[in-house]
């Protein structure tokens, strides 16, 4: 087991020197590599002399080896913050030429203070182990120093861990953040075990191993810990996107990047030792920009079509420069490609873009064109209208006087035949024979009819002028007043052979409503079904309460009405056009002002049928409040 300790400290001392020179050797010119070169060399020193202390001769020899082995402990750890502060990038003046110096003047003082004192450590004894040193009565102060500069690497190590922009400076970091935590694991169990007399071999070269191989793998896996010259530009030439190509003195190919090879589908064997020219399609033109080149030193921007492995040609633009020597002698040429074929595409689409927005605007043009003339006709057309509009206007008013002339002139005669007409028909002139009777009914109810026509287009002229319904709000009993109408049209029921059904409860709800009005659209209904239905008919009259109001529905046995039709019907001055309704008479005013007046009692009223044949059956509903 001693020899295996022994052997972990030689092991350590030789990784450490090995190590260290390996990243010295890299770029000496780096600070940051010296910084480390120190470090690992003080790792070293310090397995070094552990492992003489362990196999020393006397106890003289093994306490001049320890004091030496703690001097390099001291330096190592206190070389951790200053090559911390190198990768973290915060140097000062302090680190770049005092720390050094001052680690080792101060390592060596408190080394040998030990050394006189034994303050940290006691005198070596022989044990089983080989010769060990037990803690000192300040063996505290190694235990605050070594934690508070491993504590500080570590605080700096987390900075760069956030601040670092590269993911290759953050991963670096975890790596060396790793090893320290391990070899500080390790590493504690020497403070430890001698603070209670436990006195073993130093795991501390075992530490060192660990750390230095967990350091080993940051560099190895994602390269030095400060790039060089050499190491950016590989890492430029791999990464760039053009296509590169070094050319000797002898026109042949030395060196290419991934971007050539992945692009134009070769391997690199393949492309080494071979003319310069391989790639190039047109050898005339490379010839012409060569001797340009040999020329001038430089060519840049030039059109040129190079080919894939298998032929295919793909547009790119060429920089050439000449790679001369420190002496001035050319080397070489290295040829940079860039792939235009998305530029030449963009070109096309940007072509096509103009080339349609072109057409475009004509299109918008000619557009705007017949805008302009359609606005000239427009203008023209709402003078016309205006014109129109205020030649409507004289001929409604002198529709309004002819209407008042022609009512006036109407009514004239009118009364009197109505008049002589009652007075034949009450006797006062004399007894009438039966047919002469029948004669002089007939001579009334046309007048009626005329009468009821008159204030039909009256009415209508009255509410296209904007005038409202005057209404004469009242308690109505609708089923005494369908009783009454149906008993004063049993006349034009006879005459017809008419069979009339009425249901009218009698719990029926009264509404409040111009009886006038309501009796005239029911009249005027009622009347319609009697003229549009053929002798022998039957009409049906039910009322009903609902909808806190009431419900009325006149049914007749008609010639119907066809669907398309059956909101037409309330229009004004329609009239469905066939031989029946032009024998049955009147000018389509009866139902347009049915609807008015029901409308302005807030009712509702409207047609249904099955169509020609089918009869008729026009609803009516009216709310109790009108």
């Amino acid at each position: 087991m001693t020899h295996l300790f022994i052997l972990i400290s030689f092991l350590g001392a030789v990784i450490g020197w090995v190590v260290g020179a390996s990243v010295i050797v890299r770029d000496p010119g780096l600070r940051i590599n010296r910084v480390f070169l120190a470090f690992s060399f003080s790792v070293g020193f310090f397995c070094f002399f552990d492992m003489l202390t362990a196999i020393a001769v006397s106890p003289e020899m093994a306490l001049i080896f320890g004091s030496l082995s703690l001097l390099f402990w001291f330096i190592l750890v206190t070389l951790i913050v200053p090559f911390c502060l190198e990768f973290v990038n915060l140097k000062t003046t302090v680190s770049n030429y005092y720390i050094l110096p001052l680690v080792c003047l101060g390592a060596g003082y408190i080394a040998y203070v030990d050394y006189i004192y034994h303050f940290i450590y006691e005198i070596p004894v022989m044990t089983s182990w080989g010769y060990v040193a037990g803690a000192g009565p300040h063996y505290w102060f190694l235990v605050v120093y070594s934690v508070s500069f491993v504590a500080a690497a570590l605080g700096l190590l987390f900075s760069a861990v956030k601040k670092a922009k590269l993911l290759r400076t953050r991963k670096q970091a975890d790596i060396i953040i790793a090893g320290i935590a391990v070899s500080l694991a390790i590493g504690l169990l020497d403070v430890v075990f001698p603070a209670f007399n436990i006195f073993l071999p130093s795991f501390t070269p075992l530490a060192t191993i660990f750390y230095l191989m967990f350091f080993t793998a940051a560099i190895v896996v994602y390269g030095p810990l400060a790039p060089t010259p050499t190491a950016l530009a590989n890492d430029i030439v791999k990464t760039m996107p053009g296509l590169l190509l070094f050319i000797d003195s002898s026109n042949k190919v030395k060196m290419v990047n991934k971007t050539l090879l992945a692009m134009l589908n070769y391997s690199e064997n393949e492309v080494i030792d071979r003319s310069g020219d391989f790639i190039i399609s047109d050898k005339e033109v490379y010839r012409a920009y060569h001797q340009e080149l040999d020329r001038v030193g430089l060519v840049s921007k030039k059109q040129i079509i190079i080919n894939k492995k298998d032929g295919t040609p793909v547009p790119a633009r060429m920089e050439a420069a000449v790679v001369k020597d420190r002496a001035g002698e050319k080397i070489g040429e290295i040829l940079i490609f860039l792939d235009i074929q998305k530029e030449e595409d963009l070109v096309r689409t940007q072509k096509a873009t103009i080339d349609e927005l072109t057409q475009t605007k004509q299109r918008m043009l000619s557009i705007l064109e017949d805008m302009t003339q359609a606005r000239d006709e427009a203008k023209r057309k709402s003078v016309e209208l205006a014109k129109a509009v205020e030649d409507l206007k004289i001929v409604d008013r002198l529709k309004t006087q002819f209407m008042s002339v022609i009512s006036h002139e109407l009514r004239t005669p009118l009364t009197p035949i109505k008049g002589f007409s009652s007075m034949l028909l009450s006797g006062q002139l004399g007894q009438l024979t039966d047919q002469q009777v029948k004669t002089i009914e007939s001579i009334k109810r046309e007048g009626d009819h005329l009468e009821q026509l008159i204030d039909n287009i009256l009415d209508v002229g009255w509410l296209e002028r904007g005038h409202k319904m005057d209404l004469k709000a009242e308690p109505l009993a609708l089923n005494v007043m369908i009783k009454e109408l149906l008993a004063n049209m049993s006349p034009q029921f006879s005459e017809r052979d008419m069979v009339v059904e009425s249901v009218i409860p009698d719990d029926l709800n009264t509404l409040v409503a111009d009886r006038s009005k309501i009796y005239r659209v029911l009249s005027n209904i009622i009347g319609n079904a009697v003229k549009f239905s053929p002798s022998g008919g039957k009409i049906k009259v039910l009322a009903s309460n609902s909808d806190n109001g009431v419900e009325l529905r006149i049914i007749d046995t008609g010639i119907g009405v066809e669907k398309q039709y059956l909101e037409k019907i309330f229009e004004r001055f329609f009239q469905i056009d066939n031989s029946y309704s032009r024998t049955a008479g009147g000018v389509g005013l009866g139902l347009a002002i049915s609807k008015m007046i029901i409308e302005s009692h807030g009712g509702r009223i409207w047609a249904e049928s099955d169509g020609l044949g089918w009869g008729t059956k026009i609803v009516i509903y009216l709310p109790v409040g009108g």
